[in-house]
């Protein structure tokens, strides 16, 4: 399980890492930074659709958005690249129980809950 301090900072500096390589280019970073971190903590890359965000641009045309995050063994969501949606914080890291826990989709589908 992810641990609160130490692991949101590695996170963090992941994250931070692969925006800076990236610069001027927002496309699929989600994929890069998500990719890392499975290469380098283990944690599983999950593609699917992030449901929870109203930002110009980057919907297909339904409110939804392709995207790419990361999940540990218990199923707690790891989103480094979550303020590409306006959130406040670079790392969002939900338990099964957080509100925003149902806003990610794996492979485009709800969660069963």
């Amino acid at each position: 399980m992810i641990r609160a301090d130490h692991d949101r900072a590695v996170l963090r500096e992941l994250g931070r890492r692969a925006k800076k390589i990236s610069a001027g280019s927002r496309a699929r970073i989600c994929y890069r930074v998500a990719r890392d971190i499975e290469e380098k903590l283990g944690l599983e890359h999950v593609l699917g659709v992030y449901v929870g965000a109203e930002v110009d641009g980057y919907d297909e045309g339904d409110g939804n958005y392709y995207h790419e995050w990361n999940e540990d063994a218990h199923g707690v969501i790891v989103d480094t690249t979550a303020d590409q949606f306006g959130d406040a914080d670079p790392v969002r890291v939900l338990a099964l129980d957080d509100p925003g826990y149902g806003d990610y989709w794996p492979g485009g589908r709800p969660r069963a809950r």
